[in-house]
Order: C-alpha cells, then structure tokens, then sequence
C-alpha cells in the first residue's frame, strides 16, 4: 500500500517521503519516550526516515536504537496504523508502531547533535501541560493511540 501510495502522489507530480515512529511506552502504560530537537525545541516520538530497500518495521527499530540505545532487534512492533502530514513541502507517510518497555529501561540520548534530550513524558493525565511542546506529527501519532 505505501508504494500505491507514493506511486498515486508521484504521477500527481506530488513527492512523499515513507518515515517511521515508535510510541515507547511503559509496560504499565502512562508515559512516552520523547526526544526534544535542538532546532525547533519540540518534543518527537524516536524515528526518522526508512531507507531505500528497508521495510518500515526495520527502519524503525533502527531509528530507535540510533536515537535512545534502546534495542528492540529481537522484538516485533506492533504497527497500529499510518500518519500522512505535510513538512517543509513534503507530504510524509509516518508508519506508527508501539513498543513496550520497563520504566526502569535506561534510554540514552545518541544523537546529541540532533536532540537536546531524550526522556520519559509520563502522560496519566493527559498532555495538556505539554502539548505546545509536541511536534504535530508526534501530536497525530498519539491520536492515533487516543493518548490525550
């Protein structure tokens, strides 16, 4: 379906990027994993762009050991559905998996070039008090797992 997809923007003379993203959670629920970017200050979900000739499932594990130190190689994420957004005049198709890891699981921040930090978000309560910090993709990526 993302390669119909990419097919039926590109003979629009539209271009779409594949990326993917990991909602992090702790086993019991009630926080996220969440990187705060040294350029825009906001919080996003671990994940970035899937490479060519790479499935999403694998850039995303990827992307989370590159960016947190988490391992999740031995792992299969669940996949619970795509975001399509519009960035910087590209439409991207985020492919959204969830992962489930002990509060006490040690993240690490590897990309300190890119990101300020990296920590947990704890949610329990919602994210009103942080949702100005959110990045909009993360924002519709939460939705998608009705965290509010």
């Amino acid at each position: 379906i993302v390669s119909f997809l990419g097919f039926l923007l590109n003979s629009w003379g539209w271009f779409m990027l594949v990326g993917c993203a990991a909602v992090v959670r702790g086993v019991t629920g009630g926080g996220v994993v969440a990187l705060r970017r040294r350029d825009t200050g906001l919080f996003v979900l671990p994940g970035g762009k899937v490479e060519d000739g790479e499935c999403p499932a694998d850039a995303v594990v990827r992307e989370v050991f590159e960016e947190t130190g988490l391992d999740f190689s031995c792992v299969s994420p669940v996949f619970w559905g795509s975001v399509p957004h519009w960035v910087d005049g590209v439409w991207w198709l985020g492919m959204i998996y969830e992962f489930r890891v002990p509060f006490d699981s040690v993240i690490e921040l590897r990309e300190p070039d890119k990101f300020s930090s990296v920590e947990w978000l704890y949610l329990d309560g919602g994210f009103d008090d942080v949702r100005g910090e959110m990045s909009e993709s993360m924002l519709l990526a939460l939705e998608l797992f009705h965290i509010r």
